[in-house]
């Protein structure tokens, strides 16, 4: 059998028209306890043509945790990367709620979940055709081949593997012809060509006119054209490319021109020792800080006068940041009088944190940054487990960390939920 990995990279690879805005997507995910993987970071991908974005990035808190951003295209190929653990590909398309459970007992390349209608068609296929078996079809080829074999078995043999063949055949076309995922339809058509047997150029050829005539102008579809070449990858792409590398455990793709990915933490300078203090858990009482604001003034984020603090860390440069920026004003402004907002910028560059905070409108909220000249840093960075960015602590009226990256509706519900009782 051929790879089927491989043809669904080159799929990713060449998906879709870079495009922005639309519904986000939401992943919520949950691992079993034997996983290992409770604290850890988490990271949602997102390919387009031949660009890699990153989407969002969380921590497992309690074995559980929520991604969400706006997608590059109606649909995309999403990866959900776990470092050390492995990562799960879905079929996303903007506006959808998925719920991910990982456990050790099942792993497949489409991972069972609620909520993604393509990648709900593909684990039931996937999950076939493994149960049916590409090497029991061939020991029936093999046992109805064998010369002097009984006409009678050799009946029976044939017409069960026309029968397995033809339920196989019928599963692939039902996701190619379906009427909501152009999506669906493109990998569903790689994997029955990469596996069917009486698959040839001219019928597969023949399928992609019947695809282009179902779906009109969808972009998925130029992933099927073997003359389309990708655009070259953007430089923000090949820095998420060497994050994503780095974060498999893999030698980075762009080594040459490689700089601070998004989504990275801040690092210490060479020289700096690392602090060895725990990061604050849940339930546990954040201690009296200060950092400068604007001004150059030090401010204790801690002293607002609301119930609740929420400690947002992000850097201009970080573009899932940027896109989570318009959630924190809104849920300043949603909750105000309950809800303090404070901005914490890891930004080394000082004048392009100011100009980001203005360009964002982020005067509503208290904008203090952090960076490696200042005394605490590597003190905060530990205690706060600034691993990565977008990262944040919701903290309660007693000063105690009652969640960890709330984002957008996330946040929103657990207040409310909250504010009712």
């Amino acid at each position: 059998m051929k790879n089927c990995l491989s043809l669904l990279a080159a799929v990713a690879l060449l998906l879709g028209l870079y495009s922005c805005g639309g519904n986000r997507f939401r992943l919520e995910v949950e691992t079993a306890p034997e996983t290992g993987c409770d604290n850890c970071a988490v990271y949602l991908f997102a390919r387009m043509g031949n660009q890699l974005t990153l989407v969002d990035s969380a921590r497992l808190v309690r074995h559980a945790a929520q991604l969400s951003g706006p997608l590059p295209d109606p649909e995309s190929l999403v990866e959900l990367l776990i470092p050390g653990q492995g990562s799960y590909i879905l079929l996303a398309a903007r506006g959808e709620r998925v719920s991910l459970r990982i456990d050790t007992a099942a792993r497949s390349f489409f991972p069972a979940c609620r909520g993604s209608f393509a990648t709900e068609r593909m684990t039931e296929i996937s999950r076939r055709y493994r149960e049916i078996g590409y090497g029991a079809l061939e020991q029936l080829r093999s046992e109805a081949a064998v010369p002097g074999l009984d006409a009678r078995r050799r009946q029976e043999l044939e017409t069960l593997l026309a029968a397995r063949e033809a339920e196989l055949d019928s599963l692939a076309r039902s996701a190619i012809f379906n009427d909501r995922s152009a999506l669906l339809a493109v990998v569903a058509t790689m994997w029955y060509a990469d596996t069917s047997p009486n698959m040839t150029e001219d019928s597969l050829r023949a399928l992609v006119r019947q695809l282009r005539a179902h779906f009109p102008g969808s972009p998925c579809l130029n992933s099927l054209d073997e003359q389309a070449a990708p655009e070259p990858p953007t430089r923000e792409s090949m820095r998420t490319e060497n994050l994503r590398a780095r974060l498999s455990g893999l030698p980075e793709p762009y080594p040459e021109g490689a700089e601070q990915a998004p989504g990275g933490a801040p690092e210490p300078e060479p020289g700096t020792e690392a602090c060895s203090l725990p990061p604050y858990a849940v339930g546990e009482r954040v201690e009296a800080f200060s950092l400068p604001d604007g001004e150059g003034v030090r401010r204790n984020p801690l002293e607002a006068t609301e119930e609740y603090v929420l400690l947002d860390f992000w850097a201009s440069w970080c573009a899932p940041c940027r896109r989570e920026l318009p959630g924190l004003l809104d849920a300043a402004s949603r909750f105000d009088g309950v809800l303090s907002v404070c901005a914490v910028s890891v930004d080394e560059d000082a004048a392009a944190w100011r100009s980001a905070v203005e360009q964002e409108g982020l005067s509503p909220l208290l904008n203090l940054r952090l960076d490696r000249s200042d005394a605490s840093f590597a003190e905060l960075v530990a205690r706060f487990d600034i691993r990565t960015i977008p990262h944040n602590l919701l903290l309660d009226g007693e000063r105690r960390v009652v969640a960890v990256d709330l984002r957008g509706d996330a946040l929103r519900e657990w207040l409310e939920k909250e504010l009712k009782r």
